[in-house]
């Protein structure tokens, strides 16, 4: 019987640099624990901080949008048009900012905490055109009217500091984080987005379990542990 399979776009670019931990997560529910909950936080109050705001008073050299609105919950894509596949793949998760120029036009941006010295458009293009799509190919179920988007681009911190907080707000805030932030626009490339998701798709289908990677450490770990005696996949 076929499924729905839910391809988050911020996993996307990064999903096929080990098939076997793709796989174990989708069958076994198996993930990497690499989450650091100070940048969710972070991502939280910069994404709070920025509604109804124009970015181009906040960020030097940014674009004149205003933020409209900043993402609450999962949103889905339409069913993706790939071929030869047993089940259905939809992208699905929860953007970060949307914003609107004075012409009515919108535009997704995505936030990002990183050193200024990456090159992050080609990094993050495909999650960035991974949105796009959700707004513009929405899910029939989900009640949602599509939306142009004219745009996608990173709003990118990096921090430059740690110091003690001015006197005046001592009582509540003992120290701060100083951040130097940019915009850096991105193009979008649906093409190879429905690559990519064909390309996981096939991983996700295929029997049997991909090799363990000598360059995976989550995949050396279970090697190890295998030599210890316990069960693998």
């Amino acid at each position: 019987m076929s499924e729905q399979v839910k391809l988050s776009p911020s996993s996307l670019a990064g999903a096929l640099e080990c098939p076997r931990c793709l796989v174990v997560a989708r069958r076994d529910g198996i993930e990497s624990e690499n989450f650091m909950p100070w940048v969710g936080n972070f991502a939280a109050w910069e994404e709070k901080h920025f509604v109804g705001l124009n970015i181009a008073d906040e960020v030097p050299g940014a674009p004149p949008w205003t933020v409209q609105s900043k993402g609450t919950k999962t949103i889905r894509s339409a069913p993706l048009p790939l071929a030869g596949l047993r089940d259905e793949y939809v992208l699905a998760g929860r953007y970060d900012l949307l914003a609107t120029d004075d012409a009515g036009n919108t535009y997704i941006i995505d936030c990002k905490t990183a050193s200024m010295s990456e090159d992050k458009a080609d990094r993050y293009r495909m999650q960035l055109s991974a949105y796009a799509r959700i707004f513009e190919d929405p899910h029939p179920e989900d009640e949602r009217e599509p939306i142009k988007i004219s745009g996608i681009g990173l709003l990118i911190h990096h921090p430059q500091g740690f110091m003690r907080a001015h006197e005046s707000e001592r009582e509540n805030f003992q120290h701060q984080i100083h951040m130097k932030s940019y915009y850096l626009p991105v193009d979008r490339d649906d093409v190879a987005l429905l690559e990519q998701a064909h390309a996981i798709a096939s991983v996700l289908e295929s029997d049997g379990y991909p090799e363990l990677s000598p360059d995976c450490a989550d995949c050396q770990r279970e090697a190890f542990g295998s030599r210890l005696g316990r069960v693998s996949p």
